[in-house]
């Protein structure tokens, strides 16, 4: 079973209010996160597996509200308690140790007294069969990696802990007042943009496609035609400490009355086992039919590429329609180069009636460029 413990401990940490309702909200959203991707694993994990993980959450919970209990209680009884009036400071009078004395103090390091009676030898761990025990150690590598996740959403919202159920609106993308239109199919070409003047940049809106199942379309295939707009953004990094850069794609689907974001961070924390963060947040309009319940990893796909070569880590959902994804610091340079190579990015969606999906974004010249400026900016930290 996994430690969630300290991972709990880290999370309701960043709390600037620690209450039970706060804190219940990290709780819940572990829980909700950890059994998703369980019940989501192929093959399954055991049953017992599933509630042993439960089980241990359950008790991490416990753990630390017992010790939140026994801190308030001590400081309710320090409020209560009248304080004492000083005593008398006590006469020191020195005592000369017998030599015996002196013999047993000399040898208490050898001999502590009677030995405690023997405790009954641990039990041995079962041998699992085919395989299992590599199994195991992915699937616990996973749940701490969800977790962690869990504790890094709760310390980024630390400002806003009643709002762990929501996410605030993307701004309204640049790339509305300056024409980024692109071609009526995905295969267009963009059209040519206005030049920047002296003072001021004008953001490029590149191609960028939501496709979905319907069988009424040729191919089976829908596609409803947007754009992209990346940009550098600057996060916080911690407390007391410099902002850094993100990466941030706008994108624009309005056929598809839809809308969503896309926040690409880099993990300064080393006790955190994932080393960059991909946020994706959905926000559909009404009609919209894309209303997304789950995500499978970011893919990266050259422009003469068929298929993409999916990110190494896990994504996990944090709120209606809103996700993150943790890169695996394991695989962090095979992330790193899929991240800056490669020309597009295809995320796999699962709608809430049930079909499936994908959306498309082309970073072109101008997100090749900011990918390749805030990796270089994110080795010199």
């Amino acid at each position: 079973m996994a430690d969630y413990y300290p991972l709990l401990a880290k999370a309701v940490a960043a709390l600037p209010k620690s209450t039970p309702q706060t804190r219940g909200a990290i709780y819940e959203r572990a829980k909700k996160a950890l059994l998703g991707q369980l019940n989501a694993m192929q093959p399954p994990p055991p049953q017992d597996a599933i509630e042993r993980e439960a089980q241990a959450l359950d008790e991490a919970v416990a753990r630390l509200e017992r010790e939140f209990a026994a801190a308030d209680a001590l400081a309710a009884e320090a409020l209560l308690k009248p304080e004492p009036e000083p005593a008398p400071a006590p006469a020191v009078v020195e005592e000369t140790p017998s030599p015996r004395e002196d013999d047993r103090r000399a040898s208490g390091s050898r001999d502590s007294g009677p030995r405690d009676k023997a405790r009954p030898a641990a039990p041995r761990p079962i041998k699992e069969e085919g395989g299992g025990l590599r199994r195991l150690a992915i699937i616990l590598g996973a749940l701490v990696l969800v977790v962690g996740l869990v504790g890094f959403v709760a310390w980024k919202l630390r400002d806003r802990p009643e709002d762990l159920a929501k996410l605030s609106p993307p701004a309204e993308s640049a790339s509305e007042d300056t024409g980024g239109k692109i071609g009526e199919r995905i295969g267009g070409e963009p059209v040519a943009q206005p030049r920047p003047t002296a003072d001021s940049v004008v953001p490029v809106g590149y191609r960028a496609a939501l496709l979905t199942r319907d069988a009424s379309e040729p191919g089976g295939i829908k596609t409803y035609v947007g754009n992209v707009v990346w940009k550098r953004e600057s996060t916080n990094r911690g407390p007391n400490q410099q902002l850094v850069s993100a990466i941030r794609a706008d994108v624009d689907l309005a056929d598809a009355k839809l809308k969503a974001v896309v926040l690409i961070e880099k993990n300064f924390d080393p006790s955190l086992s994932f080393s960059h963060t991909i946020n994706v947040r959905f926000f559909p309009a009404e009609g919209s039919p894309a209303n997304v319940a789950a995500i499978g990893m970011p893919e990266m796909r050259a422009d003469d590429a068929p298929k993409g070569v999916a990110l190494q880590g896990l994504p996990v959902q944090i709120a209606a329609n809103a996700f993150l994804a943790g890169l695996n610091q394991a695989s962090v340079e095979q992330n790193k180069t899929l991240l800056t190579t490669p020309n597009w990015m295809d995320i796999q969606l699962s709608l809430a009636n049930g079909s499936i999906a994908k959306i498309t974004m082309e970073k072109g010249a101008g997100g090749r460029k900011i990918f390749s400026e805030v990796f270089a900016e994110w080795n010199e930290k």
